[in-house]
């Protein structure tokens, strides 16, 4: 008999202690099997959804309406645009703006390591001053989310101007996806810092504005934990199990089960009063700093999916209109049109967002990016406003029998 039976066969109490704690090994240690297995299964679920869904994030939407969106298109070709605007995604730090696109090379998308989105006939850098030089600011929708280098607002903007101007325009394409008023007016700065100064610059704005009520940017929370996490002694272990797949199930549950936030109608038109208010803020300080360094600032209010335009052309509707974080533009838009039409908002602001008030087929390719046909649109009306009210300075307009020849 062994020593363990021997003492567990005079004591009943000490047999019961070490039946009970193989019992708990036991169970443990099938726990700690069933969690690795479960985790395992989680990841390999997670890599197969991510790799079908985030590298092709438009084309799990039926043929109709990526042939509306994307015309002429082979599926071979829209796949690899965007795969490459998905593998191209992500941010990179910057100063004050907090986040800028990293730079990108490839067949369709190509961002430059001096922060711009590469343009149709792009003009060098630095900025060469024998050239009228105009630098352009936005969000995404002016960045191109989802469309070619050559079909993006700024390409159709530069083509647009070159038929009319004799001038050598070019244009820089500085639109980021995420960015507003606020963040364009630091990035704006930071370039007239540099001493990079353009001959005129124009910033996009209407979409990203009301997504940012209490003026503060996108993925903040991300700087916010990383600067916390930095004051912290923070354990290894915590760390590695929120990188678990089975915490990213809890979270992804967790989110979804999270009541959607929904904005009091009743104070909807007091958050778009604050929020215009900030806007004509950024308006006066750019047209500040554009007096200062001799820069001829253009403003534009674009054209979004929320207002005057037919929506039985938007297949996208269901999906906006559960977007609650929206809501506020239907609010807003009418508040800075009643602006406009009182002249509050000066002879350089442009109003756009009734560009698509007559169009009759579908302009966007997604909830809220525009088709290289409304950009084109979009484009060439912002270069026919700008010349119209005299907004570009120095550019020598070609006679009409030049520009008939162009067109």
């Amino acid at each position: 008999m062994s020593t363990e039976a021997h003492w567990t066969s005079r004591h009943p109490l000490l047999r019961k202690l070490v039946s009970a704690h193989w019992t708990t090994a036991g169970v443990l240690f099938n726990t700690l099997l069933l969690f690795v297995a479960v985790n395992l299964a989680l990841w390999a679920a997670y890599a197969w959804h991510d790799n079908r869904r985030e590298a092709n994030p438009l084309l799990v939407h039926p043929k109709e309406w990526l042939a509306a969106s994307f015309p002429g298109w082979s599926h071979a070709d829209l796949k690899a645009m965007l795969d490459e605007h998905k593998g191209g995604g992500g941010f990179s730090y910057d100063d004050y703006v907090m986040f800028k696109h990293p730079p990108v090379r490839g067949r369709y998308v190509n961002v430059s390591e001096n922060g711009f989105r590469v343009s149709r006939a792009q003009g060098p850098w630095p900025p060469a001053p024998t050239n009228f030089n105009v630098f352009v600011f936005g969000g995404s929708t002016m960045f191109g989310n989802w469309v070619p280098d050559e079909q993006t607002v700024s390409s159709f903007l530069q083509a647009a101007l070159a038929r009319r101007v004799a001038t050598n325009v070019c244009v820089y394409n500085f639109g980021t996806p995420f960015y507003y008023s606020t963040q364009e007016r630091l990035r704006f700065e930071r370039l007239l810092g540099q001493g990079i100064v353009p001959h005129a610059a124009v910033f996009v704005d209407g979409l990203n504005d009301f997504t940012r009520p209490d003026d503060t940017p996108a993925h903040r929370e991300w700087f916010v934990e990383a600067f916390e996490a930095a004051n912290k002694k923070k354990s290894l272990l915590p760390a590695l199990v929120q990188e678990l797949p089975a915490a990213r199930l809890v979270r992804s549950i967790t989110g979804r089960v999270r009541v959607p936030v929904r904005h009091d109608r009743a104070t909807l038109p007091a958050k778009a009063a604050r929020v215009i208010a900030t806007y004509c803020e950024n308006k006066l300080m750019i047209e500040s700093l554009s007096a200062a360094h001799g820069v001829a600032p253009v403003f534009v209010w674009q054209p979004i999916p929320r207002y005057n335009y037919d929506l039985k052309y938007f297949p996208w509707y269901h999906t906006l209109r559960n977007t609650y974080t929206q809501e506020p533009h239907a609010v807003g838009y009418p508040q800075m049109r009643a602006l406009y039409d009182r002249g509050a908002l000066g002879t350089n602001f442009l109003w756009c967002a009734d560009l698509q008030a007559d169009e009759h087929e579908c302009l966007y390719v997604d909830i809220c990016h525009y088709t290289a046909k409304f950009s084109e649109k979009f484009g060439e009306a912002i270069a026919a406003l700008s010349l119209e009210r005299g907004l570009l300075p120095n550019v020598r307009r070609r006679d009409m029998g030049d520009q008939r020849k162009e067109d």
